[in-house]
């Protein structure tokens, strides 16, 4: 059994039901949803394409018998089943920052085990994860002591220092 830590966000629709639809749908297909932590509300990070609303996010730690790509695969499935569309990605033509956009529902593979991955469609730990409180503070809530396999840092102190 795997240990996977997830970030769930939206800034579309019923932001609540669709959080809580999320979680019900991960202990369903993926596995035991073992931690919750509370809803965060956060401002957008980064460029948006529209006039994005605030994100709710939520972490979780799930244990899981998938691999790390069978879970994005299942991952993508259910967000799409929650009405997440993946427009191609835009990059800012001044910065070349990427352009979000607003979501439905968006679940993202923090952290698996202690993993370090890089495929073409998938990197463990997430790579920007570090840089974003909105990811850190759900999960300085329900996993304060787990340690970032690459930076040696736990999220607590991570969580300080954005």
């Amino acid at each position: 059994m795997h240990q996977a830590v997830l970030l769930s966000g939206s800034n579309m629709g019923d932001s609540h039901d669709l959080l809580g639809r999320a979680v019900a749908l991960i202990n369903e297909r993926i596995g035991r949803v073992e931690r919750l932590s509370n809803i965060y509300t956060s401002e957008p990070w980064g460029t948006f394409a529209d006039d994005a609303k605030p994100f709710l996010n939520q972490g979780m730690v799930v244990s899981t018998d998938l691999t790390p790509l069978q879970l994005l695969d299942a991952i993508h499935t259910i967000e799409r089943e929650l009405g997440r569309i993946r427009p191609p990605e835009q990059s800012h033509p001044d910065t070349g920052s990427r352009i979000y956009t607003s979501r439905t529902i968006d679940i993202d593979i923090i952290f698996y085990d202690d993993l370090t991955l890089r495929t073409a469609t998938l990197e463990i730990p997430h790579p920007r994860a570090h840089l974003r409180a909105f990811v850190l503070r759900p999960l300085a809530e329900i996993i304060p002591q787990y340690t970032h396999p690459v930076l040696q840092r736990t999220v607590a102190q991570m969580v300080e220092e954005v």
